[in-house]
């Protein structure tokens, strides 16, 4: 058998979601067993939490 990682599906925060809903989603999916494309996710929540850091810093 290979070490093929499993398959997750991931409800992503939306884009309206707060900061401190996108800062929770990228701990918990930190947390979990790896999985196929969990850098991806994890990639995409820090650019999350950067435009969110960036637009509340703007207004």
């Amino acid at each position: 058998m290979t070490g093929r990682l499993p398959v997750v599906m991931i409800d992503r925060p939306s884009p309206f979601d707060t900061l401190g809903t996108w800062q929770s989603f990228r701990a918990e999916l930190e947390a979990m067993e790896d999985f196929q494309n969990k850098d991806i996710e994890i990639r995409t929540a820090k650019r999350w939490i950067a435009r969110l850091k960036k637009s509340s810093t703007q207004e």
